[in-house]
């Protein structure tokens, strides 16, 4: 508040009022001037003095609707700079944050019996009342590739529902069908089945047939469940499981496509864990173990790339013909659900979380997922010749996640948004 009330700021407020004090004094002494003239010719009973007198009233009415005007926006002026000075204040204390996590000798790879140990930082501590305050149950992972320690980790191995994250798996096994020589990126399938949820091909409204190459982008640019259940129904659940034991990942398995039906089992759910997440990162950019195909890793960094919320990326997509035949579908079979088709079109600028503070250019990959009680995010992040990896994973049963106005909302991408912060951009800058 000292920021605030400053005496620049208590001289510039001070000035105004003046300013527009005076300027009311003078009006309304001009108006009584005239109102006494007035009544000395009143007798007269003239049409021009009727006039003089309503124009009179009408100026000192404006003069002090001036004066208002002048106040409101001098308080908006000063409203204006306490928003500032608290954004300020925040600024600070995320620096100080910063400083002490810096401080902390284990975050370099060094072990000292004098320093704390590493889940005692000032990061648990921002986790920690996230979750007293808004009842989140939160699993956290960060890593560098050239360490052999993890950097920070809170409950990483806890399984919990892994909704869009799951699309990870399949693009992997994906990709290594196809670097197998068993598919090509070329090769056309018919999307006939829409389900709910995230994309863009549900507002289609009719079967519509894409390349390999052409789904891989929608499932990750756009999380369409559409074109991952038409993969998924190509690669078969089994095939997808098995990619994910030749990477090591034991705590997560596929059970049901994306949006299952009640045929499937509503109560079956696909799991993960921030761990498992991290090792496909890990593989993505250090390739995966030799059970793999060699060619996996580059393909997978390739759909990748060419799915990175970049204006070059974004109007590729938009210039292409299979986004020319999207839009002709929904104007043509869905018309009532073109608003929604375009306000889905640009969910890739929004849905950035954990990377909101960095450069596209430096960001490998990134997946997100929402639910009605999941809050999840994860990235890959070029650092130099290094990679940091971030995985954050949020659970509330009272999240009601997909209203975005809700408190819960704007809580969990609030801390998302400050973890990547401090993880991205301040700790190995």
């Amino acid at each position: 508040m000292a920021e605030i009330f400053s005496p620049l700021s208590l001289s510039f407020a001070s000035s105004s009022l003046i300013r527009s004090f005076c300027c009311l004094v003078s009006a309304s002494s001009r108006a009584i001037l005239s109102l006494a003239l007035a009544y000395k010719t009143l007798r007269l009973r003239s049409s021009i003095n009727l006039c003089f007198i309503s124009s009179s009233v009408s100026f000192t009415l404006t003069l002090y609707h001036g004066m208002w005007r002048e106040v409101w926006r001098v308080t908006k002026i000063l409203f204006r700079r306490y928003a500032l000075s608290r954004r300020r204040r925040r600024s600070v204390k995320i620096l100080a944050l910063v400083d002490k996590m810096m401080q902390n000798k284990d975050m370099h790879g060094e072990s000292s019996k004098t320093t704390p140990p590493l889940r005692s930082t000032a990061l648990q501590d921002l986790i920690r009342s996230y979750e007293a305050r808004y009842r989140f149950s939160i699993s956290f992972r960060t890593s560098l590739i050239s360490d052999s320690q993890e950097i920070f980790s809170w409950q990483n191995d806890i399984r919990r529902p892994a909704a869009s994250l799951m699309k990870l798996f399949v693009l992997g096994a994906l990709a290594d069908e196809i670097a197998s020589g068993n598919y090509d990126t070329r090769q056309k399938l018919t999307v006939h089945t829409f389900v709910g949820g995230s994309g863009l091909l549900k507002y289609v409204g009719t079967p519509i047939a894409l390349t390999f190459e052409e789904l891989a982008h929608f499932m990750i640019a756009y999380s369409d469940n559409s074109a991952t259940n038409r993969l998924i129904e190509l690669l078969t659940i089994n095939r997808v499981n098995e990619f994910i034991n030749k990477i090591g990942a034991r705590n997560t398995k596929m059970v049901v496509p994306m949006m299952p039906t009640k045929a499937c089992g509503l109560k079956d759910y696909n799991y993960t864990t921030a761990d498992d997440i991290l090792l496909f990162y890990k593989g993505l950019s250090n390739n995966f173990p030799k059970s793999v195909h060699r060619g996996c890793a580059p393909l997978c960094r390739k759909f990748f790339a060419a799915s990175q919320p970049s204006f070059l990326n974004t109007m590729t997509f938009f210039a292409s013909d299979v986004q020319t035949r999207c839009l002709k579908g929904v104007a043509k079979h869905n018309f009532l659900s073109l608003g929604k088709y375009v306000y889905a079109l640009l969910s890739a600028f929004r849905g950035k979380r954990l990377t909101k503070n960095v450069a596209h250019n430096r960001i490998i990959a990134q997946k997100s997922a929402t639910d009605k009680t999941i809050f999840h995010d994860s990235c890959a992040v070029r650092l130099g010749n290094d990679f940091l990896y971030v995985v954050c994973m949020i659970q509330c049963d009272e999240g009601n996640f997909y209203k975005p106005l809700t408190k819960r909302y704007r809580a969990a991408r609030r801390l998302l948004r400050r973890i990547g912060k401090i993880a991205l951009n301040k700790i190995h800058q």
